[in-house]
Parts: structure tokens; C-alpha cells; sequence
């Protein structure tokens, strides 16, 4: 690893659970906007020289993070209330792996307007 590298891990949005139900942040940032908004920085940042060797979007599947399985941060769901059912959504019902897919195939073939705010 050179000494200028920049490696961004674990870089995700984390959704308030209460009582068991899933929230919106009170800003009201949902993962795809999260995820677009974040690599637009990075490649605001590979522009303005930083050496980005690498983007981790955290994480695939909700997972025990912090001693407990509360934590919403999967851009696929993991429901455990009657056994462990994955779900093809995240937590909010966002279809948060197809976002970061389009933007990863778009920036990988130079198409910058992936990173355009939606409306």
C-alpha cells in the first residue's frame, strides 16, 4: 500500500430501528441517495488529485454490529424474526443493491450522469 493511497471501508448509512420496525432518518437520507452521494465525493476527490485506491459500501446483508442485530446498515435486509429470511430489499424497502449496481456500471463506463440527483 503507498502512503498516498486513500481506502474507504465500511462507508454506509446506518437506519434507526424501533420496536422492531425500521426508520427513516430524520433527515430523511435513504441508502441510494447515501451511496450516490458518497461517490460523487470520491470522484470529486480522484479530480482533485486523492489517490482513491478503493470504495466499500458496508454492508451487503444487516449483520451483528455493536452486540446486537438492531443495526440496519445491509443494501439487503436480513429479518430474524421467525428464523434468518433474507430479503432482496434493504431494510427500508429500497432496492439499494440495484442503485449501487447502476452507479458502479455507470462510473465504470465513464458515465458521470449516474451521480446526478434524482427527483
Amino acid at each position: 500500500v503507498d502512503d498516498d493511497e486513500v481506502w474507504i471501508l465500511e462507508n454506509g448509512l446506518c437506519n434507526p430501528v424501533v420496536d422492531g420496525v425500521s426508520h427513516r432518518r430524520p433527515d430523511g437520507m435513504d441508502r441510494p441517495t447515501y451511496l450516490r452521494q458518497h461517490l460523487a465525493a470520491v470522484v470529486d476527490a480522484i479530480d482533485a488529485g486523492v489517490d482513491v485506491t478503493g470504495y466499500y459500501a458496508w454492508a451487503l446483508f444487516d449483520n451483528y454490529q455493536w452486540g446486537e442485530y438492531v443495526s440496519r446498515f445491509g443494501l439487503r435486509t436480513v429479518e430474524r424474526e421467525h428464523g434468518v429470511k433474507f430479503g432482496e430489499l434493504d431494510a427500508l424497502g429500497d432496492d439499494s443493491v440495484a442503485a449501487y449496481r447502476a452507479l458502479a456500471d455507470g462510473l465504470r463506463a465513464g458515465d458521470r450522469s449516474v451521480l446526478a440527483e434524482r427527483r
